[in-house]
């Protein structure tokens, strides 16, 4: 489409190529690594299947398996286990009979 006034297409171009900068620096600003042999939806989170499978690229290998939850890799952390005394805040919580429902009503018995 051909621009007749040269003050009107100057500005449109100028406007579009700061829209097109705005749009770069947003990208390149975002945080999350990529994930080689990996599908990656548009936030760059992981694509997983129906059945919760990480879904592989062309060009995965088994070098790529790094990523924590997908292809069986694990997180491994040692836990402390801290023993103590019981706090007592645990505790067994009686129903009294009198206090139920029968079956299918709407009676307290």
């Amino acid at each position: 489409m051909p621009c007749d006034n040269r003050k009107l297409c100057s500005m449109l171009s100028g406007v579009f190529a700061s829209a097109l900068l705005a749009t770069a620096t947003v990208n390149a600003g975002e945080s999350r690594e990529a994930t080689p042999g990996y599908t990656q939806d548009s936030s760059k989170n992981i694509v997983r299947s129906g059945t919760g499978d990480c879904v592989r690229t062309g060009t995965w290998s088994s070098d790529d398996a790094t990523v924590v939850g997908c292809d069986g890799v694990t997180l491994e952390y040692v836990i402390d286990v801290i023993e103590g005394e019981p706090s007592g805040l645990v505790a067994t919580v009686t129903i009294p009979a009198a206090a139920l429902f029968a079956f299918d009503s709407d009676v307290v018995t």
